[in-house]
């Protein structure tokens, strides 16, 4: 039973299918929680479009009318008189849509105006998933110009309760000196919908690889494309900045790879592979793919950085290589198609740590969170 009825605005720069990463998957998993609740949750985020993504009727209380200072994967330079009229057009918006709301939680604003936590007297719940109160003052033009001088700044202070999807991500961010409060700070970790990514048998090895999720520089594609041994295929689901992508089709040359765009089915994309490469060169704040993996039975390849360092096992659920080591990604994919009985093992032990995260588990978690920021 819902102890009390609250009035949730979330805010964040992409909303689905106009962004289809983990950190709009969970955004988008967070507010049916929320709804199923019993709130009344009103979702507000920008005007950006993914290009190729059709016209679909809209899911109820989204609104899709901010503006942000980004486009074409890089972040606007604006003159000091757009960066007014995107700031004022941003503050109409949030205060036609926050009037009323009794709790606003923010997801991703990297490239957001920032100010806009300023412009709000209701209790504030910040999900963080990745790092933009570091990066996010800075390419705020508003924010990035004026600083304390702003009549309405960003002010971190103002912000409730923190909520990091890994310890990696809330002790990078507390100890960057941005204006978290680690006593209001907390660790949520995300998971996976079981029914989404239903478990499937894997057919004898047949060398299909995959790489899954947005294909930029520090996801290491280029590091799976030098590294595919003779004999197997390299399949790269994900959407791409065009530039990167030219590039990766040139690496690619006459080697058995193929570049498929957003997955509409990611759960039926890997249970087409063999092995799924989750090659990143980054940090990465958390990592849903390998779980995703994991959880429909496919072994996995990874590099173990950041935050999914917090769940990969070497050995037990996946074999880790080094960041940027094409050669140890390449000997992982042949001990993979060498060793069946390493392939059942590490498909086990995938499946036991899967059902460790599980999308309801977060939701819940979020909800209570949520609930609480709004008591008070």
């Amino acid at each position: 039973m819902v102890a009390r009825y609250v009035r949730v605005l979330t805010v964040g720069n992409r909303y689905p299918p106009h962004g289809t990463g983990g950190y709009e998957r969970v955004w988008q998993a967070a507010v049916a929680g929320l709804a199923a609740a019993g709130h009344a949750v009103t979702v507000l985020t920008t005007d950006h479009r993914e290009p190729g993504v059709p016209p679909a009727d809209e899911e109820p209380g989204v609104h899709r009318a901010l503006r942000w200072y980004w486009r074409d994967h890089e972040f606007l330079p604006l003159g000091l008189g757009a960066t007014r009229d995107l700031e004022r057009h941003n503050a109409r918006v949030f205060a036609a849509n926050e009037r009323g709301a009794e709790l606003v939680v923010w997801f991703s604003m990297g490239g957001m105006g920032l100010g806009l936590n300023a412009r709000t007297a209701a209790p504030q719940l910040a999900v963080v998933h990745d790092g933009w109160p570091t990066y996010g003052p800075r390419v705020d033009r508003w924010t990035a110009r004026w600083g304390r001088l702003a009549g309405h700044r960003y002010d971190p202070a103002r912000i409730d309760r923190w909520s990091f999807n890994s310890a990696y991500t809330r002790d990078l961010l507390v100890r960057a000196g941005v204006g978290i409060d680690p006593a209001r700070a907390s660790v949520e970790s995300p998971g996976i919908d079981p029914e989404r990514f239903p478990a499937s048998p894997a057919p004898p090895w047949r060398g299909e690889l995959l790489v899954l999720g947005r294909v930029e520089e520090r996801k290491g594609v280029a590091d799976a494309i030098a590294a595919l041994p003779g004999g197997m295929r390299l399949t790269v689901a994900g959407p791409a900045e065009p530039a990167h992508l030219s590039d990766l089709q040139s690496l690619a040359g006459g080697r058995a790879v193929a570049f498929t765009g957003p997955a509409s089915d990611p759960a039926g994309a890997l249970a087409a592979a063999d092995a799924l490469l989750f090659p990143v060169r980054w940090a990465e704040p958390w990592g849903l793919v390998p779980l995703e993996a994991m959880a429909v039975g496919r072994p996995v390849v990874a590099t173990g950085t950041g935050g999914s360092a917090e769940y990969l096992r070497d050995g037990e659920n996946c074999l880790l290589v080094a960041p940027g080591d094409p050669a140890g990604l390449r000997g992982a994919a042949e001990r993979l198609r060498d060793d069946p009985e390493l392939r059942a093992r590490l498909v086990a032990g995938g499946r036991e740590t899967a059902a460790r995260f599980t999308e309801a588990a977060w939701v819940a978690q979020i909800v209570t969170l949520a609930e609480r920021v709004a008591a008070g």
